[in-house]
């Protein structure tokens, strides 16, 4: 163990954990498998990563590390590299009403920013829609990550009725109520899970390629 010496006595108690558990492992390699640990003598020739299988030592191997919990900041960047190819790509907007920095956040909500607002939209002028017949297509839809996803089978358009608790499904209260007032206002409203399924709503709801497209929407 590389351990300084004053007065004949260790400074291993000065050691961070990390720093101990480096020293232990190094010792390993330098003495071979059966050395021991420092702190409670317990051999640790079975212990692959230093750790000690002692319960009363603090010293215990390394925890598996647990499955990388998946994001929707992740989701939403994946759905936009495949919205890109797309005709109605111009006709695509992504909110986001907070921010990382907490004075740009504060600033939002007092210039009236709410919490709910749905994630994406979209949205195709009439005069390209239906050949100016139908109205024009408003469509909004609030992305999920994939492990949040129902296990069970649930209704079409559950989003629209209210349901108790603060969260249903992953969504949570203020979301569903924002996507309840688009619906009555004439917006098609959606919840995906995961990126995949998000952009295939989007793309159902644009429909084929029209003929003619508005000013600035040619590529």
């Amino acid at each position: 163990m590389k351990t300084r010496q004053r007065d004949n006595r260790s400074d291993w108690d000065t050691f961070s954990k990390a720093r101990r558990k480096a020293e232990i492992a190094g010792a390993g390699d330098v003495y071979g498998h059966a050395r021991r640990c420092s702190t409670c003598n317990v051999a640790l020739a079975a212990v692959p990563d230093g750790g000690c299988l002692a319960a009363s030592c603090p010293y215990k191997p390394a925890k598996p590390r647990a499955k990388p919990v998946q994001h929707e900041a992740a989701e939403m960047v994946h759905l936009y590299t495949l919205v890109c190819r797309e005709w109605w790509a111009p006709g695509y907007q992504r909110w986001e009403h907070r921010s990382a920095h907490q004075r740009e956040s504060e600033a939002r909500w007092r210039e009236g920013a709410s919490p709910g607002w749905p994630d994406c939209g979209l949205f195709v002028p009439v005069r390209i829609r239906y050949g100016g017949v139908g109205g024009a297509l408003k469509a909004v839809c609030e992305v999920k990550a994939e492990n949040l996803r129902p296990k069970r089978f649930v209704d079409d358009k559950w989003w629209v009725e209210p349901f108790d608790g603060k969260s249903k499904h992953g969504l949570r209260q203020e979301q569903a109520y924002w996507l309840r007032l688009l619906s009555e206002c004439g917006f098609a409203t959606f919840v995906a899970y995961g990126a995949a399924e998000a952009f295939q709503w989007l793309s159902d709801q644009a429909g084929p390629r029209p003929t003619v497209l508005p000013e600035g929407w040619e590529r």
